[in-house]
């Protein structure tokens, strides 16, 4: 399985971090997790959201989802769709 090596404790408010601090973090994530799993917290930090164990959630959902129907939920799996939270249903698992 991928991306439970970022599973942590820790949470970070994107609007009160600082730069450098902040470097230091995408730097971490950057290294533990797979850009397509990555929910919007992560891919579009500037939102300024809120970044706890709600991502963990977000990543299994989109591994068991990948898991399910052998393609990613999110149109091209990139930050854009995934920051827009633009989705796709197959019409049924291949």
């Amino acid at each position: 399985m991928c991306d439970f090596g970022s599973c942590t404790k820790e949470v970070y408010n994107f609007a009160e971090i600082s730069k450098k601090d902040y470097d230091s973090i995408k730097e971490e994530i950057e290294g533990m997790t797979t850009p397509m799993y990555r929910p919007p917290e992560i891919v579009d930090p500037y939102a300024k959201y809120l970044l706890n164990h709600k991502a963990d959630i977000w990543m299994t959902g989109c591994v068991l989802y990948t898991l399910s129907y052998f393609i990613h939920p999110f149109v091209d799996s990139n930050a854009i769709g995934i920051a827009s939270g633009t989705y796709r249903f197959p019409k049924y698992p291949q």
